[in-house]
Order: C-alpha cells, then sequence, then structure tokens
C-alpha cells in the first residue's frame, strides 16, 4: 500500500515480494528507491534503512530528506523504537542529510587487506589469553560495550540485552580456536594488553576484531599499534586475507590510530531514536 508524505510531495509504492520500495514524486515520476527492515531479534526494537538511492538529480537533497523522513515514520509504525544507517564511506553524499535530521554517528567500521608480515619489536609477546585474564577482561568489555551503545543512542534494556549476548556467546565459546581469537600482548614480560577477534572461514578468511584493549597504566606509549600490527600477523598465519574492526564513533584515540595504521573507513553507521 503506498505512503505518502503530504509535507514534501513523495509517495512510497511497495515492490511486491522485494522489500523495496519506489519514492516516487509528481511529477517527476519514480526519483530512486528504498529498502527497509523492521527488527527480527527477540528484544530488539532497532530498524534498519538498508538502501536508499536516489536517481534523479537532486542538488539540495530535497528528495533525500524526503525518503529518510518517511523511512523513520515507517518504521516508527512497525514498532521500531530506532532506526539504523550503514553508509559506505565517511563522504557519502548522502551524510548531510541524515545528519540534518537527526541521524548520529554511533561508530565506523575499517577494513585492511592483509600482505606481508608487519614488524613488530621484539619486546613484544602476542598470547593466548589465560582463564584468570579472560575472567578479568569480559566484565571490562561488557560494561563498555553496553555503555558505548547507550551513548549512541541504543534503549538501555536493548544495550544491556545486547551486552549479555556477546558476553554469554564469549563465555560458551572461548576455548573454540575456528571461532574466536583471545589474547594478551605482553610488553618485556608485563601484560599490558588484550584483543578479541573472531575468524570467519570460508573462500575468503576473515578475521575482525571486536575489541582492542589496552590497559590504563599502559596507554599512549605505542602499545595499541603493537597490539594491531601483532593481531595482523595472527590473522595472516591463520590465511585470512583481510582484517577489519569496528569501532565506537566516540572512541577517539581509537580512531586516531587506525588513521595512523591507514585502515580506511569501510562503513559509517548512523543512529536516530525515533520514540522517547
Amino acid at each position: 500500500m503506498p505512503t505518502r508524505d503530504t509535507a514534501r510531495g513523495i509517495h512510497l509504492i511497495d515492490i511486491p515480494g522485494s522489500g523495496v520500495s519506489e519514492i516516487r514524486a509528481h511529477p517527476e515520476g519514480t526519483v530512486g528507491h528504498l529498502g527497509l527492515t523492521a527488527p527480527t531479534a527477540a528484544g530488539s526494537t532497532g530498524g534498519r534503512i538498508d538502501a536508499l538511492r536516489i536517481t534523479r538529480p537532486d542538488p539540495g537533497l530535497h528528495w533525500a530528506r524526503a525518503a529518510i523522513t518517511a523511512a523513520g515514520e515507517r518504521l516508527r509504525a512497525r514498532g521500531c523504537g530506532y532506526a539504523q544507517v550503514t553508509l559506505p564511506t565517511a563522504g557519502h553524499p548522502l551524510l548531510p542529510a541524515f545528519r540534518a535530521l537527526g541521524y548520529r554517528e554511533l561508530a565506523r567500521t575499517r577494513s585492511t587487506p592483509l600482505g606481508g608480515r608487519q614488524p613488530v619489536d621484539g619486546a613484544y609477546t602476542l598470547h593466548a589469553l589465560t582463564e584468570r585474564g579472560f575472567l578479568d577482561w569480559l566484565p571490562l568489555f561488557r560494561a563498555d560495550y553496553r555503555e558505548a551503545l547507550r551513548r549512541g543512542g541504543v534503549p538501555a534494556a536493548e544495550a544491556e540485552a545486547g551486552a549479555a549476548r556477546w558476553a554469554a556467546d564469549l563465555t560458551a565459546h572461548r576455548l573454540d580456536s575456528h571461532r574466536y581469537l583471545l589474547r594478551s600482548l605482553s610488553h618485556r614480560g608485563v601484560p599490558v594488553g588484550h584483543l578479541w577477534a573472531g575468524v570467519t572461514r570460508g573462500p575468503q578468511t576473515r578475521a575482525l576484531v571486536h575489541d582492542v584493549r589496552i590497559a590504563a597504566a599502559h596507554r599512549g606509549q605505542g602499545h595499541g599499534r603493537a597490539l594491531l600490527r601483532a593481531a595482523e600477523n595472527e590473522a595472516l598465519s591463520l590465511g585470512c586475507s583481510t582484517l577489519s574492526l569496528s569501532v565506537f564513533a566516540d572512541n577517539r584515540p581509537a580512531q586516531r590510530l587506525y588513521d595512523a595504521l591507514g585502515y580506511p573507513v569501510s562503513g559509517v553507521v548512523l543512529l536516530r531514536r525515533l520514540t522517547g
């Protein structure tokens, strides 16, 4: 069934069986396409804008803003408490339209191809996280992840549930080296940091870094750079062709580190509360 944004003069016309709607304006006709997904995970109220493409010249982002507004209205009508979208670059042309309508940056994803081994100072050692180390690290990760989601606009109960799911999965599978890499970094025999990464195996095996953590007393000494370079080498030894990571937008020190290491931005995750 078509819906109309009367303030901006557009219609959304669903394309049956596709999950995509045409964006139509009068008298121009079809000016773009919009794809939405309502939440499917139990307890989630987050909807997604999966695709937004404007196919006519839109120098003032008029139709883009109209479509983004209509997307939010549709997702709210489907019971969504917030809307999320991932743009592929930090300079995407639709980014100003999303920001103007109240979308805030939640996180950035970065990805780098793995070639030859990286030089790492011999004073560093990367080794498997011990059981004691895991039990010390897990509550820190859980609390930080929950609070980062809350700061980004995810409802408190949902942020807590998301952190709890990760904690439960880690607890159940921490010894599964085919699924997770849990590592500790030592400098001259002193533990200075931890790393958690997942490994996706297939035609192209990839490593996805979920958490990089340098102990507060050891920050600002180059240990983060050493930990990432050591992680690249280990991922390469496992046959990974790419190392990717996701970092919350307000983690400025980490963003600066990844810029310095040359990790290009592969996605900008934006979020806007629709209720409350």
